[in-house]
Formats: structure tokens, C-alpha cells, sequence
């Protein structure tokens, strides 16, 4: 699962299980792949190692990835170990030296439980929203990969009218980064309440979350690589939000769901060379889901108005990249973090849709225009599993305001293409392609790195 990192990080889905009447294989989880390809413009033999375990109520992955040079091209870095010539480290050494936080990639997915179990934990790379994504909004913990963190995501569902608490971290060893929490209750639920009057009322829900990064960057804190300064100022990024939701048709067959949020965000700079203060925002949406025999239809919609020093969806995808470089209006990453991007306000909106046909094709489509001319957004996805080929592929493209700008800003646009095709079990061939910016020296670049390889993942399962 792992050479999939990227599908996890940017969200393509995994591919549904062919025979999805019959219960996953448990047991004892090992897997070893192989590959070749250029990564950071060094041609590579990748290479990989796991052992884990798979069971209904809990699993476990640990892997250990290797990417050796076949020729190690410029630019080096001449500060690395000369260990360094052979094996790429970018993964495995910051500062100069092996560090914790890399060490904790070998933690590739642990997980306890399922979504809408009593609890539900998991581990490793995360792609999670709270609520409607007022303060966190398809957050991971990958979006640079050679800088992936290891993080914690924990669900907690009580079945008392509705009571349930999700919370997270980005990096386990450094939570104060990334952090949220939320908490949601339908108060007017009542078991033994028959009707529709009753049944639409139980259906109000109400939710409370905070979310913030008690140590965001402000000023010039990176190097050239991106690395964070030893010693450099740090303030608070801290948000709050309020939201319900009712949804006033829920038949199966057809959802509508209006939703009304509010909140506030301390610690952003209304305009340049301001000081950082306290703003508020409001938004308020709809989604409309149509869910019929062959096929899924989902369709959503908000507005958004944010006030001076306040930004909606703020820890989003591709935070962990913005709070160290943001994007400038030219398109390129700046040296400073995304405390200090102006948050003017204003008012902005969203449209997205999503198809799915037979649990086989889905197809996603997003579109997010904020205040923020930066943070403004085209998110589209495809992803198709047939049996036992798969095939996901997603592109992100920042700064968008008009069809002609996408695509303009080499910085700005990340996109990814990933195949695999299990040709005999365990065996299986795989290929992807990823075009992302990457903070190097001696200034950000985009890179394309292409891989291609042979995989085995196989489940021993204990005897009767």
C-alpha cells in the first residue's frame, strides 16, 4: 500500500475490493517491492520492505523505503554524509543528521477500529476534514512529501443523540503544528420518537471545533531547503468554530443537508506590515446527494465572507507547505509562511461535484474561490478499479481566478497519475507520476518524478 503514498496524501481512493461480499484476508501482513525511476532528477532503484498485521479490528504496517542513486546529478548538497552519494536521504536526514520525525515514517498505517465504529483511530498519513471544513479542510500531513509526518486522527461515537468527537494532529512529535478537534451532537434526538416531525428534528445537528498551529512561522524562517531556522519567530495561528446542520431530506435514496457555520481566527495580518489580530467569518452551504442503483450523484455548494484578519478553511491540503512558503501572487513560492499572507476578507464561495458509478468509476471535481487570491483553488480527481486494475489520478492548481490561469504557474500546480494492476497474486506491477513543487536549495523547483516497479503484499492467515 505504500508505494501509493501519494494516493493516500492527495487523495486518490483506493481501489475497491472485487470481491467486496467476502471479509478481507487477516493475518500476518508482508510486502517487498522494487522500482526504478528518477526521483529529484537522480535516476533511482527504489526499494521496499514491510511486515505488519491485518485484522477486522485493528492493523499494523511497518516499512522501510530505500531509494539508492544510480548517478548521483546536481545539485548535491554537500553537507549530507557521504552515504548520501548512494542512498537518497532528503526522506531520511534534516539538519544535516537522522531525526526522529523521519525515523517515524517507518510507521506506514496503523489503525484501530473502522469510521462510525464506538472509537476509530488511525495512524501515519492522514487526509482528514472537520465538520464542513471551516477551519480544516482536506487537511494531509504528505503534501511535500520528503517532509511527511506521521500523524494521529481518533473518532469517538457515543450513539447518545448523536454525541461524537473527532480529533487530530499532523505530527505526533511536534502536535503543536497541527492540531483540531470537534464535537457534534443532535440534541432534539429522541430513540423512541416516531413521525416525520420527530424524525426531521432528531436530524438537527449541532458542532463546536477549534483548530490552530501554535507555532506558525512569521518573517523569513526557512533556509533554502525549507527547513525551519533554528531560533525563528513563531506566533499562534488559533480558530474557532460553531456550526448546524439539518439535514431536511434523508430518504436513502435522496439527501439534502443545508448547513449555516460561524467563526474566528487569531494570530493573521489584515494587510502587510499589519499587526497580527483577531477576525471573524461566516459561511453557509448546501448538499445535495442522489444515491440511485448503478450510480451516486453528490453536489455541494457555499458561500463564504470572511472579515479583515480572519480566512476560511485555512488548514487545508497543502498547509504544511504554506506555513513554511506560501504562494506569492506571482504564481512562486515566497520566503515567508502563511502567517504573514494579508487575510483582507472579503467574500468567495464553492462548487463541487462528485459521480460515482458501480463502487468502479469515480469522478471529483472542486472548485474553491476565496478573499485570498492565493488560497483560491481547482481540485479535480478521477479514480477507476476494475478488478484487479487500478487507476487514480488528481490535479491541484492554486492562485486560480480565471480558466487561462491554470496551468500558468509552474509553483502553484501539483498533480499525480498512479496505476497498478495485480497480474497473479501477490503480484503486482505499478507506475505513478508525481509533479509537485519541492523546497530545495538553492530556491524551490518542480519537480517530475516517475516510477515504475513490481510489488508483493501478502496476507499469511492462521490455520482454521
Amino acid at each position: 500500500m505504500s508505494w501509493t503514498a501519494l494516493a493516500l496524501a492527495l487523495a486518490a481512493l483506493p481501489a475497491p475490493d472485487p470481491s467486496i461480499d467476502a471479509p478481507p484476508p487477516e493475518g500476518l501482513w508482508l510486502g517487498a517491492d522494487v522500482g526504478l525511476g528518477i526521483i529529484d532528477h537522480d535516476p533511482v532503484v527504489s526499494l521496499g520492505a514491510g511486515v505488519g498485521i491485518e485484522h477486522r479490528a485493528l492493523a499494523l504496517h511497518l516499512r522501510v523505503p530505500l531509494a539508492l542513486r544510480i548517478v548521483d546529478l546536481a545539485p548535491t548538497e554537500p553537507a549530507d554524509p557521504p552515504a548520501c552519494a548512494v542512498i537518497r536521504c532528503a526522506e531520511w536526514i534534516e539538519g544535516g543528521a537522522l531525526s526522529a520525525a523521519a525515523l517515524s515514517r517507518i510507521l506506514d498505517e496503523a489503525r484501530v477500529g473502522h469510521t462510525g465504529d464506538l472509537v476509530h483511530a488511525r495512524a501515519g498519513t492522514l487526509f482528514s476534514s472537520l465538520g464542513a471544513g471551516q477551519l480544516v479542510d482536506r487537511y494531509t500531513n504528505a503534501a511535500e512529501w520528503d517532509r511527511r509526518h506521521t500523524g494521529l486522527y481518533l473518532e469517538v461515537n457515543s450513539g447518545v443523540r448523536g454525541l461524537g468527537a473527532q480529533a487530530l494532529v499532523g505530527n505526533l512529535l511536534a502536535p503543536q503544528e497541527l492540531f483540531g478537534a470537534r464535537v457534534a451532537a443532535r440534541p432534539l434526538l429522541d430513540p423512541a420518537g416516531e413521525g416525520p416531525v420527530a424524525r426531521l428534528l432528531g436530524r438537527l445537528q449541532l458542532g463546536l471545533e477549534l483548530a490552530g498551529d501554535a507555532v506558525a512561522p512569521s518573517g523569513v524562517a526557512t533556509d533554502a531547503t525549507g527547513a525551519l531556522l533554528p531560533g525563528a519567530a513563531t506566533r499562534p495561528l488559533l480558530g474557532g468554530a460553531t456550526q448546524v446542520a439539518w439535514p431536511l431530506l434523508d430518504d436513502g435514496m435522496l439527501q439534502v443537508e443545508p448547513w449555516l457555520g460561524a467563526s474566528m481566527m487569531s494570530g493573521l495580518v489584515p494587510s502587510a506590515g499589519a499587526p497580527a489580530g483577531t477576525g471573524a467569518g461566516a459561511a453557509a452551504g448546501v448538499a445535495l446527494t442522489a444515491d440511485f442503483a448503478l450510480l451516486a450523484l453528490r453536489l455541494e455548494g457555499r458561500v463564504i465572507a470572511d472579515g479583515p484578519g480572519h480566512r476560511s478553511s485555512v488548514f487545508s491540503t497543502l498547509y504544511d507547505l504554506d506555513r513554511r512558503r506560501v504562494l506569492d501572487l506571482g504564481g512562486a513560492l515566497d520566503d515567508t509562511g502563511v502567517a504573514e499572507l494579508p487575510a483582507p476578507g472579503g467574500y468567495g464561495g464553492r462548487f463541487g461535484v462528485e459521480l460515482r458509478v458501480l463502487d468502479v468509476i469515480r469522478l471529483a471535481s472542486m472548485m474553491h474561490v476565496d478573499p485570498v487570491v492565493q488560497a483560491s483553488r481547482l481540485d479535480a480527481s478521477v479514480d477507476v478499479g476494475a478488478g484487479p486494475v487500478h487507476v487514480g489520478a488528481r490535479v491541484i492548481e492554486r492562485a486560480v481566478t480565471t480558466p487561462a490561469a491554470i496551468g500558468s504557474f509552474p509553483q502553484r500546480s501539483l498533480a499525480v497519475l498512479e496505476a497498478s494492476w495485480v497480474v497473479l497474486p501477490p503480484f503486482s506491477v505499478h507506475a505513478r507520476w508525481l509533479h509537485a513543487p519541492r523546497l530545495a536549495a538553492p530556491t524551490p523547483r518542480v519537480d517530475d518524478d516517475v516510477v515504475v516497479g513490481v510489488a508483493a503484499n501478502l496476507v499469511l492467515s492462521p490455520p482454521g
